[in-house]
This record gives C-alpha cells, sequence and structure tokens, in this order.
C-alpha cells in the first residue's frame, strides 16, 4: 500500500498537525470544524496543506488512523489460538488488559474518541465515521465465528444482531468513559474496563 502524502511532512510537524485536527475536531465535529482554523495555529499556507491532503475530510481520516494507530496494533497483532470456550475468554480478557494501560498512556486516544462521537452528530462525520465502525465490525465477525465454533458464543441469534450488539453496548460504555474519563483515577477506568469486559461475556454467554 502507498504511503499517504502527509508522510513526507517531518515527524514533529506531522503530529502536532494531527493533534490540532483532533482537539478542533472533537471541539465543534466535522462539520463545524475549522480547517482555516487547523492550518492558521500550524502556520501553514493553503496550498502546502494541499500538497498533503485532499481536504477537511482527508485529515479527519489520517488524523483518526494516527492518533488510534496504538489501538489498532492491539487488534491487527492479537492472535486467537484458544482451543476451548474458557481460553478464548481469557484471551479477549489480556487484550483488554493491554489496551487499557495504552489509553492511559496516549491522551491523544481520549481526544480522538471523542473526536469520533461528536462528529457522529452530523451526517457528513457520520459516513466518515462508519467507514471505522466498519473495520471493526468485521473484526467482531471473524471472532464471533471463532467463539461459536469453541461453544463460547451464543449462536442462536443473527451474526449481525450481535454485531450490532456488542457495538452498541461497547460505544455506549466507552462514551460514558470519554465524558467521564478526568474524573476517574486509573484504579476506577480499571474498574469499569473490566465491568465493560463482563457485561460483553453475559450478552454473549451461550443461551
Amino acid at each position: 500500500m502507498q504511503d499517504h502524502p502527509s508522510t513526507r511532512l517531518p515527524d514533529d510537524k506531522r503530529r502536532r498537525l494531527f493533534e490540532l485536527a483532533c482537539g478542533e475536531f472533537a471541539a465543534k465535529g466535522f462539520s463545524q470544524a475549522s480547517l482555516n482554523h487547523i492550518i492558521a495555529q500550524m502556520k501553514m499556507s493553503k496550498s502546502s496543506f494541499y500538497h498533503y491532503f485532499s481536504g477537511k475530510s482527508d485529515l479527519f481520516r489520517q488524523a483518526m488512523l494516527h492518533a488510534m494507530a496504538p489501538i489498532r496494533e492491539i487488534a491487527v497483532t492479537v492472535e486467537f489460538s484458544a482451543k476451548s470456550a474458557e481460553e478464548i475468554w481469557q484471551e479477549i480478557a489480556d487484550a483488554f488488559a493491554r489496551a487499557l494501560p495504552v489509553v492511559q498512556a496516549s491522551p491523544l486516544i481520549i481526544t480522538a474518541g471523542r473526536m469520533f462521537y461528536r462528529s457522529r452528530e452530523d451526517p457528513e462525520g457520520q459516513v466518515l465515521t462508519d467507514d471505522f465502525l466498519g473495520e471493526f465490525s468485521a473484526w467482531i465477525s471473524g471472532l464471533l465465528r471463532l467463539g461459536q465454533a469453541l461453544g463460547a458464543f451464543r449462536d442462536d441469534l443473527p451474526e449481525s444482531l450481535l454485531i450490532d450488539l456488542i457495538l452498541s453496548m461497547g460505544m455506549a460504555m466507552d462514551r460514558w468513559m470519554l465524558e467521564h474519563w478526568d474524573d476517574l483515577d486509573d484504579s476506577q477506568r480499571m474498574r469499569f474496563s473490566q465491568a465493560g469486559f463482563d457485561l460483553l461475556r453475559r450478552v454473549l454467554a451461550p443461551a
């Protein structure tokens, strides 16, 4: 896959641009976010910006990919080799445990999460964020089939409904955590993360 043109920017400038973009999108959503404001903060000319990005949508996608790269790396690298229902649940628990410290160490992930949900409040932003949900849905689908084959997950409901249930529950937990993140300490964040895992296990338990 060909590298995005923005990779030709110096690393510190590219990182700063994505930080500013995430902050703007998180505060205003996609439609109301000002590309001119982001560019002005960077002291970057429009012609220079369009040398690296095709427009505001392109900046949104690249900023989200940059911010969420540590989490996406966990999803990509996790290997489910379980041979039993209990083993696959342990592997999922381990993935959850790996994710929280990564989020706690990367404030930009929190900003990107807020950017994601704020942007889903308008039609243009919803289209952009649907791309990321589609990728996650495909990952969930593969995990569901493996878990069902091991007898770890229920199979009495259509796969599409189970995916919707997982996404809806996960997004509700996600949104709440993002809204209250600054008011929680590390132990509380861990407790709520574990509670989210427990809810997931109850929802997917075989009927």
